[in-house]
């Protein structure tokens, strides 16, 4: 039958891919699960927090009011962030023919190329699968306008949850054929009688569910697109083909209705245009691991949710009244007083608030210990970090002990990994940028860029210097100006690099200023500057060389 690529013309073997698509429950987990990610990373913790309570046997008053006070703090996102940070410093890229380098970097600019790469060096940390895919999209005003479609080059990252792959079969860690579609079945619900008919397995809880299920010409939430299955769209992408179908397998919409056949379908640059990204692949295409970031992220949560419920369910004092003969009802308040009638041999009434002292604090070095974990297993150091967490400063203790926390592991490795993949990205590119800049149907900006035929990109990042504290560079400036070998100026730019030389110069001067002021005022010693150290060096050097 020939390899999937050319399979895919064939309306049956469609029909049964998307079958796949939609019934298969390992395929149907794998989506949900990064979407999972995908929405934790991007500040939805309280949606999975809630979906979490939903697993537990809490009695629903119970769980409503845990839901009311449900924890919402971005800590995956900030350790993802912190931990991404291969493109932080920028990159040069470059080629050996000059007119190329002059399009590549016209191209870098006009296409975003640092921020989509930044984007996906965060994916692959965040779900150890990305995906690069360079497209072009049509710019309706500038179409009107010429009468003619126009196009633009986007550079889009793709999650995990957004595409399916079929592999090839002689490597299966390369994709031969890439789906893309939407996700609508993160709406099953958890009643069993919404399995429908071929018995599918549900999705934990209805709180998977956003939006009205419904996809109106306004704008509204991406999950309602994709709902209604005779709308619903599936783009194939392969070398050789380019398509889109219904659910059903049926195409309707080709890249060139003009022509005729096959066509029609053909893929105009005879190039899969997808950039796969991806950690550790095991000899398949789908990368393992890398749950503990979102895992924890919502572990956390949920201990501030405890936290967050005991203090409100145990903060509350509780009126307790013992006695003998007491009534079943009394009201009390500001002017009113509980009078008791005592006889001989009676208990002595008691009235007081009950108050409990849960042990918050225990819990709090709880959530510290989890985090502190997480983050040293993930290569970012905890050994400066002295954080006390209390229940008025959790949120912002947490918060600052990421932000604290030092990256150990070098970025070698994945610099690496880029210097091999960027190339294949930019060939993408060069065809796109080909095809349509020879048939004068790209956007005034992007055809102002000449074609190019060197997409051999090199990639060079500047040296990164291991951080260090601020006292860490404090030490190292005193020690520096007690060997004397910084002058005045380059010590102060060693405290603040972005400082020029004419800068620092007159800082140097504005710190003089403020010495002979304190001295002028106060009678204070005059407290020698490093330049007043530096003439007394000379001064030294002078006399020593006249008594020799």
């Amino acid at each position: 039958m020939g390899d999937s690529q050319d399979r895919i013309v064939e309306e049956a073997f469609r029909a049964k891919v998307i079958d796949e698509m939609i019934d298969n429950q390992e395929n149907l987990d794998r989506r949900t699960a990064n979407l999972r990610k995908h929405e934790i990373y991007r500040d939805k913790n309280a949606k999975w927090v809630i979906a979490a309570l939903h697993h537990e046997e809490f009695d629903p008053a119970v769980r409503c009011q845990m839901e009311n006070r449900v924890s919402d703090i971005s800590i995956c996102r900030k350790i993802i962030n912190k931990l991404a940070v291969t493109y932080n410093t920028g990159v040069v890229r470059t080629v050996e023919d000059q007119n190329s380098q002059e399009s590549i970097n016209a191209l870098e600019g006009e296409m975003d190329i640092n921020t989509a790469m930044k984007k996906v060096d965060r994916y692959r940390q965040l779900f150890s699968n990305a995906m690069l895919h360079p497209v072009p999209v049509k710019n309706t005003r500038q179409s009107n306008l010429s009468g003619t479609p126009k196009y633009d080059l986007k550079l889009k990252v793709l999650s995990p949850w957004e595409y399916d792959v079929i592999e090839d079969p002689n490597d299966l860690t390369k994709p031969q054929v890439v789906i893309l579609s939407d996700f609508p079945e993160r709406f099953r619900s958890q009643n069993s009688s919404d399995r429908g008919a071929k018995g599918k397995r549900p999705f934990p809880g209805a709180i998977l569910s956003e939006g009205d299920r419904v996809d109106q010409a306004i704008a509204d939430s991406p999950s309602d697109k994709g709902v209604d299955d005779d709308k619903r769209e599936f783009i194939w992408w392969s070398d050789n083909w380019h398509f889109t179908t219904n659910s059903q397998g049926l195409i309707i919409n080709v890249p060139f209705p003009e022509k005729t056949g096959v066509d029609q379908i053909r893929n105009p640059i005879g190039y899969l245009p997808f950039t796969n990204v991806t950690r550790d692949q095991d000899c398949h295409f789908w990368a393992q691991g890398g749950d503990d970031v979102p895992d924890i992220s919502i572990l956390i949560n949920k201990i501030m949710t405890d936290i967050n419920f005991i203090t409100y369910l145990q903060g509350w004092g509780q009126l307790v009244i013992s006695g003998k003969d007491i009534p079943n009802k009394l009201t009390g308040g500001p002017g009113k007083a509980f009078v008791f009638q005592q006889k001989d041999g009676d208990p002595t009434p008691q009235v007081f608030y009950a108050t409990s002292n849960p042990p918050i604090a225990a819990w709090l070095e709880t959530a510290k210990a989890q985090l502190a974990m997480l983050l040293s297993t993930n290569n970012l150091s905890v050994r400066q970090i002295a954080t006390n967490l209390d229940v008025s400063t959790a949120a912002s203790g947490i918060a600052l002990m990421i932000e604290n926390s030092e990256l150990l592991g070098n970025t070698e490795d994945l610099q690496q990994l880029y210097r091999d993949k960027e190339p294949e990205m930019w060939e993408i590119i060069r065809r796109w940028h080909e095809f349509y800049w020879d048939r004068k149907a790209l956007t005034e900006d992007f055809q102002s860029i000449n074609k190019f035929v060197d997409s051999d990109v090199k990639l060079n990042w500047p040296r990164m210097r291991t951080p260090i504290t601020e006292r860490e560079k404090l030490e190292e400036i005193k020690l520096r100006k007690e060997l004397k070998i910084s002058t005045p100026i380059e010590l102060l730019q060693k405290d603040n690099p972005d400082l020029t030389n004419e800068e620092a110069e007159e800082k140097l001067k504005e710190l003089e200023a403020i010495k002979e002021e304190n001295v002028a005022k106060f009678g204070m010693p005059p407290v020698p500057t490093p330049k007043d150290e530096e003439e007394e060096v000379e001064k030294e050097t002078d006399v020593e060389e006249e008594t020799d």
